[in-house]
């Protein structure tokens, strides 16, 4: 008889501890995009704001 996973799909032959790990490294990149596109907004920003300035 095959064992029920956490997740109640009995197919999944992935075990639990590896699913979680892989969903907590996609949410870390997620995070890490996130974090690289606000710096890159905040630069373009800054840019924009103090080019004229350079001038």
């Amino acid at each position: 008889m095959k064992q029920i996973q956490s997740h109640g799909r009995p197919e999944d032959t992935d075990s639990g501890g590896t699913r979680g790990l892989r969903q907590i490294i996609v949410t870390a990149g997620l995070v890490l995009v996130g974090l690289v596109l606000i710096l890159a907004a905040i630069y373009v920003g800054v840019f924009l704001i103090l080019a004229p300035m350079m001038q």
